[in-house]
């Protein structure tokens, strides 16, 4: 099942894979309303990879392991950098208030790419899934 995060999917039992093109939109709109660079490289990397598993496609069935593992590492290296930028932007606590505290859009979306990696990267691992399709053209803007 491709998706986007909306949580009630979780709630079936399959296969789940993230609708990359969708994601690319939200890492788009942190990069452009908030200047994080996390989001940018991320798209970049996402968009590496979709191109990289167009090109093994026609010759193979996945990718080389240790090309996965490269990007796997790559991937988290960029939400570690995430980390680190979305701290200087959280947003202050506001006097008075209880329980949970107010995260950023960015600290939502890093916190989604961390927990749901796997659905994130689902394309690259199996390609007798259906691809969650990156429209090239559609991020270059």
């Amino acid at each position: 099942m491709i998706h986007d995060f909306w949580a009630p999917y979780f709630r079936y039992s399959s296969d789940h894979a993230i609708c990359n093109a969708h994601l690319l939109r939200e890492l788009r709109g942190i990069s452009e309303n908030y200047g994080h660079g996390w989001s940018e490289a991320l798209s970049n990397l996402l968009i590496e990879i979709q191109v990289a598993v167009d090109a093994t496609k026609e010759e193979e069935t996945v990718l080389a392991p240790e090309r996965i593992t490269a990007f796997e590492r790559q991937y988290r290296e960029i939400l570690e950098a995430g980390e680190e930028e979305t701290k200087l932007s959280e947003i202050p606590e506001e006097q008075g208030k209880h329980g949970r505290k107010k995260q950023s859009k960015a600290k939502n979306l890093l916190d989604r790419c961390r927990k749901y990696q796997e659905e994130i990267l689902a394309f690259m691992k199996d390609f007798t899934n259906p691809s969650p399709t990156i429209r090239l053209r559609e991020t270059s803007a």
